[in-house]
């Protein structure tokens, strides 16, 4: 592989790297039984430590998640409970992990998702370690706007960077790595290559407080705008539609909001008949009640009855793959990474 073509100074941690510099870090990807980094568990990791477009270290390991898989996720990953049995829990390699990572930054696809379930590993383990990020998802859809389809699969042979991905850790991982390199060669202004660093989960006390107010937003949704490497795109299933928000997703909801305006939606805090969509995440029956159902959900079936309003209901992971351009989004087995 070329070495990675720098075509602009970009700020990384606190210093500066320059062009052409050979950039450390470290490409990450989970196999999980689910979602939700809360309820579903890490069953693989696949690790590979890059500098620049070089791979010099790697690590893969399963990981025993003490639940038998699905077997939805067994025919997605090809992993079974034998695989597993024997294999270390999470919190047993967790600091393997840390320690492989180091001070690197971390890059994934749709890295959200990864990270959500890094730093649930290392709640779990009363780990304090600051998180640096970079998602090839963002920079895709900000280098190719007219793409339809973001997955990783679709990239790596469309690019003709290697076969398709298997849905294992570290091929999907050294996947990522070819796709990030691609993408470092055809980044032509700064903005495009954005450093997250990811948000400390809440814990104690704090999280009790956190989850009483979790509707609550600490900004003005009106104040949510376009990030300046957001690509609007006419025709995506989300732009200039409303869309309304309720329930604990496994993303901050801020960060959920400024997805959807990114790509041309209107977020709103409340149901009415102008919603086009609500999405729908995990709700507290001591807040919501016995049947599941918030207030806003309860709402937007109420006007789907009466025929005043034409609502459409999403998952988290519905709505995910809206963002990634999927009009037909509702259908449960479209996969993400």
């Amino acid at each position: 592989m070329a070495e990675s073509n720098w075509t602009t100074v970009i700020s990384v941690y606190a210093h500066i790297v320059p062009r052409n510099a050979k950039l450390r870090y470290v490409v990450l990807d989970f196999e999980t039984t689910g979602l939700s980094p809360r309820d579903d568990k890490i069953i693989e990791v696949g690790l590979v430590k890059c500098s620049g477009a070089e791979e010099v270290d790697a690590m893969s390991m399963f990981i025993n998640p003490r639940t038998p898989l699905s077997a939805k996720v067994t025919e997605l990953t090809g992993i079974t409970d034998s695989d597993l049995r024997g294999a270390p829990t999470i919190k047993q390699v967790i600091e393997q992990i840390r320690a492989f990572i180091g001070g690197d930054v971390i890059v994934a696809h749709n890295a959200g998702f990864d990270i959500a379930f890094l730093q649930s590993a290392y709640l779990q383990s009363k780990i304090d370690e600051d998180i640096r990020y970079i998602d090839t998802l963002t920079l895709c859809r900000a280098l190719y706007p007219d793409r339809k389809d973001h997955r990783l699969c679709a990239y790596i042979e469309d690019l003709g960077l290697s076969s398709c991905q298997t849905h294992r850790a570290i091929d999907d991982a050294r996947c990522t790595h070819r796709l990030f390199d691609h993408l470092l060669s055809q980044i032509g202004c700064q903005p495009l290559l954005r450093v997250i660093h990811a948000k400390k989960p809440k814990e104690g006390a704090e999280a009790a407080q956190a989850e009483t107010s979790k509707h609550r937003l600490s900004v003005k949704v009106s104040s949510i705008q376009p990030e300046a490497d957001a690509v609007l795109d006419l025709q995506h299933p989300l732009y200039g539609k409303s869309i309304v928000f309720t329930g604990d997703l496994t993303i901050p909801r801020e960060e959920a909001m400024q997805m959807a305006v990114n790509v041309g939606a209107k977020v709103k805090t409340s149901v009415s008949k102008k919603t086009d969509f609500l999405v729908v995440g995990r709700q507290d029956k001591a807040l919501v009640g016995a049947d599941g159902m918030s207030t806003k959900e309860e709402k937007a079936q109420a006007l789907n009855e009466s025929g005043a309003a034409h609502i459409e209901i999403l998952g988290e992971r519905a709505f995910l793959a809206l963002i990634q351009g999927h009009a037909d989004s509702t259908t449960e087995e479209m996969t993400l990474v």
